[in-house]
């Protein structure tokens, strides 16, 4: 790989469009902060030894109900029959709970959140992870034969105050990502996200399109990097592979940040 900029090493201001902010908090944070990774991960978990970040960034794991509305998933009950709970994953830039479900609670000393889901049919579910039910002791529903684990529902970074163009106005130089396509992570809060569309940007204007490339980053670096948090917000409905494949609900606004971008 190389550096779209002469310096290889070093991050850049980057704003990023809803889209690729929420892979980025889904992957490299989401993952991170669910039970069994911190329990039975090879190493510390990266959320275990996250230092605080900027105090703009609250990151919730939401059941049901977000902002006043539906989640794009939402879910009353999990897999295991629990009932669900949001679960504030970051609190204003310091990390606060983690996912869990029974056998992870158990360990931890601590009450169930609700996180335990297994094959599910897509985008139609009213309630639960059980078959799209709200029937938990329906043993038919689609998905029962596998066993759950710890997973995402609906994470989401909330917005802030700052207008888009208000942080593109206050970049002299760096890049503008609009959209994206796989993001790769290491488990330990790394990660690689294909970039298919993002532009440099020359005194607060965008300007000519860049090739794709990848952004690389870690996700202690990318949240204390974030100094501007947008007061847009977009839910996006996504293929969650660890383990099974699983439909996940992810959110966020624009933000800016600071990322390397690596031509492939």
């Amino acid at each position: 790989m190389r550096s779209l900029h002469a310096n290889k090493t070093a991050a850049h201001p980057t704003t990023l469009t809803p889209k690729p902010t929420a892979c980025i908090i889904h992957e490299s944070l989401g993952h991170a902060a669910e039970a069994d990774q911190i329990i039975f991960g090879s190493k510390p978990s990266a959320f275990q030894t996250l230092p605080s970040v900027s105090d703009k960034v609250t990151v919730i794991d939401y059941a049901y109900t977000a902002f006043g509305k539906p989640c794009p998933l939402p879910m009353y009950f999990d897999d295991e029959g629990t009932a669900t709970q949001d679960v504030c994953i970051i609190n204003k830039g310091r990390k606060d709970s983690c996912m869990t479900d029974k056998f992870t609670a158990a360990l931890m000393g601590t009450t169930p959140t609700g996180n335990a889901r297994s094959i599910a049919p897509l985008a139609t579910n009213k309630g639960t992870g059980k078959g799209m039910t709200n029937d938990t002791n329906d043993d038919t529903a689609e998905g029962t034969d596998d066993e759950p684990m710890v997973r995402m529902r609906n994470t989401a970074l909330l917005p802030g105050d700052t207008t888009p163009e208000e942080m593109l106005a206050s970049m002299q130089d760096g890049y503008h990502i609009v959209d994206c396509g796989n993001i790769y992570g290491d488990g330990q809060g790394g990660f690689k996200l294909e970039i298919t569309e993002a532009y440099r940007v020359h005194g607060g204007v965008i300007c000519e399109k860049i090739p794709q490339c990848m952004a690389i980053g870690n996700m202690s670096e990318f949240l204390q990097s974030i100094s501007m948090v947008g007061n847009d917000f977009e839910w996006f409905v996504d293929e969650c592979t660890k383990g099974d494949t699983i439909q996940v609900g992810q959110g966020a606004p624009t933000v800016k940040a600071r990322l390397r971008l690596t031509m492939t």
